[in-house]
């Protein structure tokens, strides 16, 4: 029984020198295959790639943020639909004078008109015109 247990032990110790010696081989190649590392320059472009926006757009986009983000997002249909490249005239019609909206021939009442009328002037639903019409 002794004899087995000294091959045993043996043959333990001679695994883990093996696996010991791969290990710094491995390692070794690895580190000398490493190239030498560049600093990474970062983009002044804005923060995650969403790009730094002029200043009326991201005026626009505040607006947009505090007043349609609930219901509207810009390439996606949720509540409302996509806004996206929107034209002005139909942001501005849909927002101030349009009086055959489907929300009020459907339900009966303005929900836009009375909702933003007051709350958006015409300045700034320019500028909210111009972030849902930016290029990317």
């Amino acid at each position: 029984m002794k004899t087995n247990r000294k091959y045993i032990v043996q043959f333990v110790w001679g695994v883990s020198g093996i696996l010991i010696m791969a290990l710094i081989l491995f390692g070794g190649l690895f580190y000398l295959g490493e190239q030498e590392r560049t600093p990474v320059v970062i983009n002044e472009s804005g923060f995650c790639g969403v790009p730094n926006l002029p200043e009326d757009m991201q005026r626009g986009k505040e607006l947009f943020d505090q007043n349609c983000l609930a219901c509207h997002k810009l390439e996606i249909n949720v509540l409302g639909p996509a806004l996206k490249d929107t034209d002005h005239l139909v942001v501005h019609t849909w927002l101030f004078v349009e009086p055959n909206k489907k929300d009020q021939v459907e339900y009966g009442w303005m929900f836009h008109v009375q909702t933003f009328k007051d709350r958006i002037s015409e300045a700034e639903s320019l500028a909210i015109s111009s972030y849902l019409n930016q290029t990317n």
